[in-house]
């Protein structure tokens, strides 16, 4: 693979202002807390403002800068180098620059103003392809926009530049680094990505490696589940040598889309329903109709219907997950109240009895962190509203049906239906107030959830209802879905795996060890629990989203407008009205 990054050239050949504000970066330091030297890289860039009539703005000659106009100071990656975490050769040197960077030893030095994640992830695919192990810093650093470091290391002068970066380390002994020979030409070249996941073994077998990530959470029980399975499937396929790879929830995302990118890790990952459409608009991911036809009628329709991109499937459900109501009974029996909400105009009717014994009746977290497939969306689902326009271009959740469930919201705040924190607060269970007796329903919880309730207030006293009814029935939950890479190059082997992991007999063996649903109306789980037989009844009203491939970047847009309506900045429609601006910029709708 090879990949040509555009030209950063003015019409009449000059380079581009923005170009000189805009690096991607790659150096050789040491870590003194581990002993190790590694490689880092990323990308940077900078906007910066016009020049201040009158004369030029000037950087202090502070932190070991010198005196010069920022429209000529060029991006200090200070933001990798600059605090203790990120030492260079062991010294948390203030704010070395892009000059430092360059004389420790570089393997990527240039300006562009066009680079795009793609862009990133390939680097990452090329470095990763010169051997050696790479793995991402803690944190999601991918589309994280902070005041950069070299702002905050310039006292009383913040503002006038971000930062957006990226950045992954391979740790070899100290000075066994390899250098990944990378060339440039009229921009950058990247050559050598490597091959796919899966290849063939020395003993003619074809091998097939599976990213998985912990649907146990119990470590020990999520390595031994998964050995066993790898046993158990080698044993009955002779032919196949299969390597499980246990990943990490933490960044996912970004490793996923550098292994597709760069055709290598994997031959299947699991992924869910909002990761789906865009590998598929892109070609990099294998339909999968094929697998399922032969049992498909055995599949919960909606599981199905979820890893469905324009008719095509893309992932075979391997679980189910599910949400649905969870109630603290001795609240609502201490405030009178002998029905529990079933739909949402009883849930408002019963606000005012629980407010007068200072409870509030719903348990809404209003963190933005916080999915909205736990907050705001059911409501909508369920008031008939949806996140996006049918065509996908442009969002809907500001129609009449969002702008009632808002209301909703505003209108339980004011009653004192929703904690005095709920604009902030986050959906724990553990030490928050469905635990503590403050507020008595959460509408979007999990089986998880719902015995940590019961720890906290005895299981007699939780209950588990179904979806909140408003037009209709809508209960988040999502499948867990097998995907094949399209770059695979043992495609066969991969499916023979497919068929066995969505099997209903291993399937159920499954969701008994990870406490989720099977995908799959023939597979019986043993030993399932009360709460969790309460919540299967709601597997039918499984909803997961309004897939779309900027759904995560819509939701970010969306929940601090909610929050400014619970905070009363703003009323429900000219709040929802203000997200719609914000998300149709995003989708390029205006």
């Amino acid at each position: 693979m090879a990949l040509k990054f555009p030209s950063t050239a003015e019409p009449d050949g000059r380079p581009s202002e923005r170009a000189r504000h805009m690096r991607l970066f790659a150096g050789k330091g040491w870590d003194r807390a581990t002993g190790r030297s590694h490689v880092t890289f990323g990308l940077s860039y900078r906007t910066t403002p016009p020049e201040p009539p009158g004369g030029r703005r000037v950087i202090p000659a502070r932190a070991g800068y010198p005196n010069q106009p920022l429209h000529r100071v060029p991006v200090r990656d200070a933001t990798v180098h600059g605090t203790s975490r990120h030492p260079l050769r062991g010294r948390p040197a203030a704010c070395p620059g892009a000059e430092r960077m360059a004389s420790e030893t570089p393997l990527v030095i240039d300006w562009n103003e066009n680079y795009t994640d793609e862009h990133v992830d390939a680097v990452a695919a090329a470095l990763r392809a010169e051997g050696g192990q790479w793995r991402r810093l803690p944190g999601d650093f991918r589309s994280y926009v902070r005041i950069s470091a070299i702002d905050r290391a310039i006292p009383g002068k913040l503002g006038f530049g971000r930062d957006r970066y990226w950045f992954v380390r391979k740790e070899r002994p100290m000075g066994k680094l390899a250098k990944a020979s990378l060339a440039a030409a009229a921009g950058l070249v990247l050559a050598g990505c490597g091959s796919g996941g899966g290849t063939g073994s020395e003993s003619g077998k074809s091998t097939v490696t599976l990213w998985m990530y912990p649907v146990i959470q119990d470590t020990a029980k999520n390595q031994a589940f998964w050995q066993k399975i790898e046993k158990d499937f080698e044993a009955k396929n002779a032919d196949v040598d299969l390597k499980i790879d246990l990943q990490p929830w933490e960044g996912r995302q970004e490793k996923v889309t550098t292994a597709l990118v760069s055709k290598t890790g994997f031959d299947l990952v699991v992924l869910g329903p909002d990761q789906v459409p865009q590998y598929a608009q892109q070609g990099t991911i294998e339909a999968l109709d094929d697998v399922v036809a032969p049992a498909k009628a055995s599949y919960l329709p909606n599981s199905l219907t979820a890893l469905t991109v324009n008719g095509t499937l893309y992932g075979v459900p391997i679980y189910q997950t599910i949400t649905a109501p969870i109630f603290n009974k001795k609240a609502f029996a201490d405030a009178g109240v002998t029905e529990i909400p079933d739909t949402l105009e009883e849930l408002k009717a019963a606000a005012p009895k629980l407010a007068a014994k200072k409870v509030a009746v719903l348990d809404y977290p209003g963190k933005p962190e916080v999915s909205l497939n736990q907050s705001f969306y059911p409501l909508l689902w369920a008031n008939g509203g949806s996140v996006f326009a049918a065509d996908g271009k442009s969002v809907a959740f500001n129609g009449p049906e969002g702008v009632e469930a808002l209301q909703l919201l505003v209108d339980l705040k004011k009653a004192g239906g929703l904690p005095a924190d709920a604009a902030s607060k986050g959906n724990e269970i553990e030490g928050g107030p469905l635990a503590s007796g403050k507020s008595a329903l959460y509408h979007a919880a999990t089986a998880l959830q719902a015995t940590q309730l019961g720890a906290a207030i005895g299981e007699e006293n939780v209950g588990v209802g179904l979806p909140l009814e408003g037009k209709k029935r809508v209960a988040f939950g999502i499948p867990g879905g097998l995907v094949l890479a399209k770059h695979s190059p043992n495609k066969e082997a991969a499916k023979k795996f497919v068929n066995y992991l969505s099997s209903a007999e291993v399937s159920a063996d499954l969701a008994k060890e990870s406490g989720f649903f099977p995908a799959r109306t023939d597979a019986a789980v043993a030993e399932q629990s009360e709460i969790a037989k309460e919540f299967a009844k709601s597997l039918e009203f499984a909803f997961p989203g309004d897939t779309h491939p900027q759904a995560r970047q819509v939701m970010a847009a969306l929940a601090p407008h909610i929050q400014s309506a619970l905070l009363g900045k703003a009323d429900a429609k000219a709040a929802l009205d203000a997200a719609a601006k914000e998300a149709n910029a995003l989708l390029g709708g205006g």
